[in-house]
């Protein structure tokens, strides 16, 4: 039997990946390398993880303001997937006006603490992985808030756009709990390359094959 005939077929695509990766790539050879099975365990403990804490939160994620949202769903599973941040860090390069990155992820506890001290200085930078935004749950990560100016609602993709190119940092995340999106700083200006999953594709599928396969690659890409 060939490696494609022992690849499992999925119902539905497990990921939405508007050009920031080759197609073939994400299907055909990243399921035939080692590190796919190697990531099933965690992905399994990712999915139990996830059902349990929707199980709780399910009817509030859509009326939690942003920081409720924070506090109960994305720092939770940020902390399951051995994150280590900054929120609200003072970053250089930022324009007056300009909010601070709601999380600037790193490598582990040393770099995070090393970093404090470079804060404001080009230096800051040079030990983070990825700087992340989040919006509360309903809202569209690839539209403007109507009738907002400020840039707090401006389009999503133009936030993370900005803190990509204002800090060097390489990678960004943009979620809203629900979509996860990872975007990087090469094509950020384009506001509409990146690589997105859905987590209620993984909570609400009827296939576990589907459902692993989603938080397979959610280990892989966010975590």
């Amino acid at each position: 039997m060939s490696d494609a005939q022992q690849l499992p077929l999925l119902p539905a695509q497990p990921h939405r990946n508007h050009t920031l990766f080759a197609d073939h790539y994400l299907e055909e050879i990243l399921r035939r390398e080692p590190l796919w099975p190697a990531a099933w365990p965690r992905a399994a403990a990712l999915l139990a993880f996830l059902r349990d804490l929707y199980a709780r939160e399910a009817a509030q994620l859509s009326g939690y303001s942003e920081a409720q949202l924070e506090d109960h769903w994305i720092k939770p599973l940020l902390a399951h997937l051995g994150h280590v941040w900054e929120t609200q860090a003072t970053v250089p390069g930022l324009a007056q006006g300009i909010k601070k990155p709601d999380y600037v992820f790193f490598a582990d506890e040393t770099a995070r603490q090393t970093a404090v001290a470079d804060q404001r200085t080009g230096e800051y930078a040079r030990h983070a992985l990825a700087v992340g935004e989040v919006k509360a749950w309903p809202v569209n990560l690839s539209r403007r808030t109507a009738n907002a100016p400020t840039f707090d609602n401006s389009n999503p993709m133009f936030q993370i756009d900005t803190y990509l190119r204002s800090t060097g940092v390489r990678w960004g995340i943009v979620s809203n709990g629900r979509h996860w999106r990872l975007v990087q700083r090469d094509s950020s200006h384009k506001l509409d390359v990146y690589f997105e999953l859905d987590l209620l594709d993984a909570l609400n599928a009827a296939d576990e094959t589907h459902a692993l396969a989603v938080a397979t690659y959610f280990v892989l890409f966010f975590g």
